[in-house]
């Protein structure tokens, strides 16, 4: 076996146990860890909603403020969070829209596929 085909197979490894296909769990564990991640990533949501408000981001994004000061004295780690936060919240909303919209195009073709039989 070769570096290359070592490498390859240690990348594919990788993937499978990050995507958890060769994982082998118990059903209840699986269930657990999945309401686990989602209790977790509906946190991040809220917790992101309350950053958009109390960092008063609106205002920049809609243009309501032309300048706006920062505050050199946060701590790094804690700024990072707040903006990994809001991105996990405008994803969030970005993917739901997106869900909705493609739910609601599919069943209207649909119906205008019975409405053309009919």
């Amino acid at each position: 076996m070769t570096a290359q085909t070592r490498r390859i197979k240690g990348v594919r490894i990788t993937l499978d146990v990050a995507m958890g296909a060769r994982v082998k769990m118990p059903e209840r564990a699986k269930r657990i860890l999945v309401w686990c991640l989602r209790i977790a990533a509906l946190s991040l949501v809220v917790f992101g909603a309350y950053v958009f408000f109390a960092r008063r981001f609106y205002e920049e994004m809609f243009l309501l403020t032309a300048y706006k000061f920062f505050d050199f004295g946060k701590n790094p780690i804690g700024y990072f969070f707040e903006t990994f936060s809001l991105s996990v919240l405008f994803t969030t909303i970005a993917y739901y829209a997106e869900k909705c919209y493609t739910v609601k195009r599919i069943k209207d073709s649909k119906k205008g596929a019975t409405d053309e039989k009919g």
